[in-house]
């Protein structure tokens, strides 16, 4: 492949976490920082830990982009094993 998700793919997948479309934009924004409307493996990674930190509670903000979540972030239809450790506050 080219090593990118284009912007339709991202966005379907980011819509599953079940996050209000104005929230998704700006992740979206932080994200694609550059408006290229494509993500790269990292800037898709950052997506994915802004929805995390989002999903807990904080407003999504370009410092969060580096700082590891507290849990890893959910997606309605994709399956994983919790660690103990692990909680959430959604069903």
């Amino acid at each position: 492949g080219s090593g990118f998700i284009d912007g339709s793919s991202a966005a379907g997948f980011l819509t599953t976490s079940g996050l209000p479309q104005d929230l998704l934009h700006q992740i979206w924004a932080i994200a694609d920082a550059n408006n290229q409307g494509t993500l790269d493996l990292q800037k898709f990674f950052v997506a994915c830990r802004l929805v995390a930190h989002t999903q807990a509670g904080q407003p999504p903000a370009p410092h969060l982009a580096s700082v590891e979540p507290h849990m890893l972030p959910e997606f309605q239809g994709v399956r994983r094993t919790r660690q103990p450790s692990e909680t959430s506050s959604r069903p």
